[in-house]
Formats: C-alpha cells, sequence, structure tokens
C-alpha cells in the first residue's frame, strides 16, 4: 500500500507506531508539537483514519 507520505511524515509516522507521544515526536524531530499535529493531520487523512489506534491497526494489518 502507497500512501505517497512526505519524508517528514513517514518520520512522523515511524514514532508514533513505536508509540512515540506528539510531544516525544517533537522533541525527536526538533520541530514544535504544533506542526506534528499538523503531520498527524495529513497522514490520517492519506490513510483515511481518524485517530492513532486506528493507524495503528491498519499500518499493522497492512504489513
Amino acid at each position: 500500500m502507497a500512501y505517497d507520505l512526505t519524508t517528514r511524515e513517514q518520520d512522523v509516522l515511524e514514532l508514533l507506531l513505536q508509540g512515540a507521544s506528539t510531544k516525544e515526536i517533537a522533541k525527536s524531530l526538533g520541530i514544535s508539537p504544533k506542526t506534528v499535529e499538523k503531520h498527524l493531520t495529513k497522514i490520517y487523512r492519506k490513510y483515511n483514519v481518524t485517530s492513532r489506534i486506528e493507524i495503528l491497526i491498519k499500518h499493522h494489518t497492512a504489513h
């Protein structure tokens, strides 16, 4: 499944899949939590989900 994620969206998703919080993702990537939220919104739209739980399930079942 290809979702056409940007490099930064891939970085955010990888950390999200590891269980990182928004603040942890922000700190790890050197960006603000607000920017992380913007990336998550775009990722959710591309995956057609509305929550972290949904994306975890969708990602897990796709692999």
